[in-house]
């Protein structure tokens, strides 16, 4: 089970270096790489274990590539674990499990009773007096 990226669409400009680092995948492999990242993730420890190894060397290739790093930036690590499930045919559930509460999205009374995670990756967003 994983958390959607939105940001992370997979789509054809991307094709040409997820070719590189994972040339088993072909011409269409873009397509195979879901908008996920290993943040949060939940997965069986034999699954983790495979892809483990491959995630850190896809990270390593896409940062190295320089049209990758152009193009993924502080995303990449997380790129290098999606190619690395496609490549293994690790498919992942996508589910709403976390949230991200900041004051562009703001929240609602009762926001929190529809997630199990709560992602606090915006921590400075707000005024010593709360307001955003």
């Amino acid at each position: 089970m994983a958390y959607l990226f939105g940001y992370m669409g997979p789509n054809p400009t991307h094709a040409p270096f997820i070719k590189r680092v994972w040339p088993a995948g072909g011409e269409a492999g873009y397509k195979q790489v879901q908008s996920i990242g290993p943040s949060p993730v939940l997965i069986h420890r034999a699954d983790l274990e495979e892809v483990a190894g491959p995630w850190s060397e896809t990270a390593v290739k896409l940062k190295t590539d320089p049209q990758a790093d152009r193009t993924l930036g502080w995303v990449i690590e997380m790129w290098g674990y999606s190619i690395a499930a496609a490549s293994l045919g690790i498919r992942h559930s996508v589910k709403g499990m976390q949230i991200e509460p900041n004051a562009y999205a703001g929240t609602k009374d009762g926001f929190e009773k529809g997630y199990q995670i709560f992602h606090y990756t915006y921590g400075i967003e707000y005024r010593l007096n709360g307001s955003p």
